[in-house]
């Protein structure tokens, strides 16, 4: 299955070598009515809203998404292995492999986009119903004007809601940014920055208090539609039911992505 990923992506990639202009009819081309990418990420450890999912491993974590540009319809799979602690055992990180499967609307009006979605988490090697969870979530972004077009800048909040499993929701509030320039034709070279706060108002059984907060930055060099991404993250959990022996953590990930 990860090297299925692997092969979706070399096989995607030389399509950035085409020209689409030189189709009979730009404006019926399937690329005009659809926007396709697709991500591999490796990262030195998997932290999700705060935990440390595989106890300090690093994971395989590749992801596609195929998204209506004109309608805002759009659905996305990403999963997650462990490079370490597979063996069969109790405390195996192979029973915490995971799929998710994301169905999404988004529409952006001037400088405000709207979405809202649904998740279902698959976890395969867990046995039955305990085996999957399932989200609704919405989220709103703010893209600050009177920037330059260079430094984009924007600020979000973001709902997700466990109806299953979790039983409640997270909360999370953040800002990011992309400074960036063009080196060489076709070249880019973007420096990303993020950071966030999430609350968890009881999710999976967690007191209700500040989850995590995350600093990142990063940088990405970009050939027309491929790119090649390193993000450094430090990421606080100040609640003691959450990484009860971390308070903080370094974790780095790195990216090769296409889209069309």
């Amino acid at each position: 299955m990860k090297y299925a990923w692997m092969l979706l992506f070399f096989a995607a990639a030389p399509l950035c070598a085409e020209d689409v202009k030189s189709t009979e009819s730009a404006e019926q081309s399937w690329l005009k009515q659809f926007s396709i990418s697709a991500e591999v990420d490796v990262v030195s450890k998997y932290i999700f809203r705060g935990w440390d999912v595989y106890d300090d491993r690093p994971a395989f974590q590749p992801s596609f998404t195929l998204n209506t540009p004109n309608v805002g319809l759009g659905f996305s799979v990403w999963g997650s292995w462990a490079l370490s602690g597979r063996e069969e055992h109790e405390a195996s990180t192979k029973t915490l492999d995971e799929i998710d499967l994301t169905f999404f609307f988004r529409r952006r009006f001037w400088q405000l986009e709207f979405g809202v979605g649904h998740i279902s988490y698959i976890y395969p090697n867990t046995d039955g119903h305990a085996g999957t969870t399932s989200e609704l979530f919405t989220d709103v972004r703010f893209y600050v004007p009177a920037l330059p077009a260079f430094v984009p800048v924007s600020v979000y909040g973001q709902l997700f809601y466990d109806y299953d499993k979790g039983n409640d929701y997270y909360l999370r509030f953040g800002a990011d940014a992309g400074p960036n320039l063009t080196v060489a034709e076709n070249i880019t070279l973007t420096f990303p920055l993020q950071f966030w706060v999430g609350y968890n108002h009881g999710q999976l059984n967690v007191d209700s208090a500040i989850a995590d907060v995350n600093f990142g930055a990063g940088v990405q060099v970009g050939w027309r539609c491929l790119w090649a991404k390193l993000v450094v993250n430090y990421t606080i959990t100040p609640e003691d039911t959450i990484n009860p022996h971390d308070d903080g953590e370094f974790w780095a990930l790195f990216a090769l992505g296409v889209s069309f």
